[in-house]
């Protein structure tokens, strides 16, 4: 009567019913982990441990079976997203300046601007750079890149040299001291071009047309006939 109660007893214990379970364990297949926080990933493979313990039991309760399932779906609802870092733009700045030639630039704001491309290029190799270092290594290449400058053009230098050069007969005495003035400043400004590797477009454009306007305005001496 006892072995009998008992048995009859433990058929009041529904079996419980595991489909939904296993559908949701299912559902967890395609996830993943690097697209979510390793926090919230590693209470779902909690939860998906804990419910891979009820599928395997056969003696498994419906109320068992319930609460694991409960938990395993509020594992799934708690993944949390790893924000993605979006580096196409810096990517594609750092190409640019990489394709650019150095010997067409001006030294200076050459040199200038590898300090921000060698920091951009350490931003894209590093895995857990954050969006915020992201962009200000766009931002800050972007600014050196938009403060390159090209070199002179050799050609217009080169005519420059050319009107320097005209000026090398000209004789003092045969203008006025005020003109002959005017056309040592502008020389000597155009000198100073010609001898700066860093001078820019504007620099050489300028010291040609000042020099030019002061040889145009040469003013013969007046010669007195002593005669």
């Amino acid at each position: 009567f006892a072995r009998l109660s008992v048995a009859m007893h433990m058929l009041e214990f529904l079996k419980g019913d595991k489909t939904e379970l296993q559908d949701l364990v299912d559902s967890t297949a395609d996830l993943v982990a690097g697209n979510y926080t390793e926090e919230s990933w590693s209470a779902l493979q909690e939860a998906l441990v804990e419910a891979n313990a009820v599928l395997d039991d056969v003696n498994a309760m419906q109320e068992e079976v319930d609460d694991t399932c409960s938990n395993l779906q509020a594992a799934i609802d708690g993944l949390v997203e790893v924000k993605q870092v979006d580096k196409s733009l810096l990517e594609a700045m750092v190409n640019r300046v990489l394709g650019l030639e150095e010997d067409k630039y001006v030294p200076a704001t050459w040199q200038a601007m590898l300090p921000k491309l060698e920091a951009a290029q350490e931003v894209l190799a590093d895995d857990n750079a954050t969006q915020a270092e992201v962009d200000k290594a766009w931002n800050d290449l972007t600014r050196a890149y938009l403060n390159l400058r090209l070199k002179p053009i050799i050609v217009q230098k080169g005519e420059l040299q050319d009107l320097v050069d005209s000026t090398a007969d000209l004789v003092e005495e045969k203008y006025t001291e005020e003109s002959w003035s005017a056309l040592q400043d502008a020389l000597d400004k155009a000198n100073a071009v010609l001898a700066n590797d860093n001078a820019t477009q504007e620099e050489v454009d300028e010291a040609y047309d000042n020099l030019q306007a002061a040889i145009n305005g040469l003013e013969e001496a007046e010669v007195v006939d002593k005669s």
